[in-house]
């Protein structure tokens, strides 16, 4: 059963990224799946790869549209992202040190952030794009 489910609310009216954004909502949904069969001998990182590379992948494409087409809001948006990997790459450090990190909270933290961020942040270069003939 899907957990986390798109909506067209979320759309940010760029079908490019909203369909990144889709795919992003069906890897939460796995990566809440792993989470339910969880039996322990999984890392963090085999648990998260997909959904961290795939993110990464989502959050350079974003950039550079953002950056070919002039959006004025560039570098803070940047800094949203860049702060996000910073997060991400603090648990995976976390774990490579061998101190324990909880799956859940970085799920958790994985799925606050992309609902708001799409949400708060994503929405704000909606009109900016479209005016521009991105769609």
């Amino acid at each position: 059963m899907a957990f986390f489910i798109w909506k067209d609310d979320y759309s940010v009216k760029v079908n490019q990224l909203d369909d990144q954004h889709k795919r992003l909502f069906t890897m939460l949904d796995e990566v809440y799946d792993k989470m339910m069969e969880f039996k322990g001998g999984e890392t963090v990182a085999s648990v998260l790869s997909g959904i961290v590379n795939y993110t990464m992948t989502h959050l350079a494409d974003e950039e550079r549209l953002m950056q070919s087409y002039g959006y004025p809001e560039y570098a803070t948006h940047k800094l949203a992202h860049d702060n996000l990997k910073a997060r991400v790459q603090e648990y995976l450090d976390k774990e490579a040190r061998g101190e324990r990190v909880d799956l859940i909270d970085v799920a958790l933290f994985l799925k606050n952030w992309l609902f708001s961020h799409i949400a708060e942040v994503d929405k704000r270069y909606s009109a900016y794009f479209n005016s521009q003939g991105l769609s």
